[in-house]
């Protein structure tokens, strides 16, 4: 399944942390991760945090302590993040960390690992990062190379059958997908191996599958969004187990609830 490794690896994943780095090292320290994903949006929401100042002081200090490599994208919400994005790739950017890998349309292969990282999301209102007409996502989105390892997105591909592009924490008559069905078509064309991506912050996290057209492949998919409708964390930190011939999800205890909140899985 995963062709480049001969030996188990361990991902964690999150996304939508919006400021919240509360127990980011912690389980990739207990659990000997690898590899960190961010699925984008990791700025904080508010409009009174300085984001230079915690990117700078907070953000990038942490990731610099972390034992494993970090592979994100910016989300809707990363101004900051996305204007920073060139001197990044220059090595302008003297506060990041080489442990730090930041995606826009691009790929990277860490620890034999082929990531491929987007972006984009289906319009909202033209007032945020990344977001296209289906026209516009659909050419960014056929971009992506056949069968890479780990696809990350911000928007979750549409997803009919499934409540991971839904937010649940809506009332019944409110719920949508909100899903982008360009995404979905090159998923099902391109056949990564696994996607995870976030955006819809109380859609369904467990894990769903896809029988891609491309070789008859299954495609793992999901939410690892990290917070609620309400920005505050409720989902665990996704921790997956990458073999050779397989993928298994990792159970554990996280405890970093705030508020009334309890994580869950």
């Amino acid at each position: 399944m995963f062709e480049g490794i001969n030996n188990p690896l361990i991902l964690a994943a999150t996304s939508d942390i919006h400021g919240h780095l509360e127990g980011i090292q912690e389980v990739c320290f207990s659990r000997n991760v690898d590899i960190l994903v961010i699925a984008g949006d990791i700025e904080p929401a508010d409009l009174f945090t300085s984001k230079p100042y915690w990117f700078e002081r907070k953000f990038f200090p942490l990731i610099s302590k972390l034992n494993c490599e970090v592979v994100a994208i910016p989300g809707n919400h990363d101004f900051y993040l996305s204007s920073k994005y060139k001197a990044i790739k220059r090595g302008e950017y003297s506060r990041v960390p080489k442990n730090f890998h930041l995606l826009i349309d691009e790929e990277v292969t860490i620890k034999g690992i082929r990531f491929y990282g987007t972006p984009w999301v289906p319009y909202i209102n033209g007032r945020w990062c990344f977001e296209a007409d289906d026209e516009d996502l659909a050419d960014r989105f056929l971009q992506m190379p056949a069968r890479v390892d780990v696809l990350i997105t911000h928007s979750p591909p549409l997803m009919k059958y499934h409540e991971a592009d839904m937010s649940l924490d809506y009332p019944p008559e409110y719920r949508r997908h909100f899903g982008s069905n360009s995404l979905a078509r090159v998923i099902d064309a391109k056949a990564p191996r696994m996607v995870v991506f976030g955006h819809i912050h109380s859609g369904n996290h467990r894990c769903t599958t896809l029988h891609a057209n491309l070789e008859n492949s299954i495609v793992h998919m999901w939410n690892v969004s990290r917070v609620n409708e309400e920005y505050n964390i409720a989902y665990k930190i996704k921790l997956l187990e990458l073999n050779p011939n397989s993928i298994r999800e990792m159970s554990f205890n996280e405890p970093f609830p705030t508020g009334k909140d309890k994580v869950v899985g």
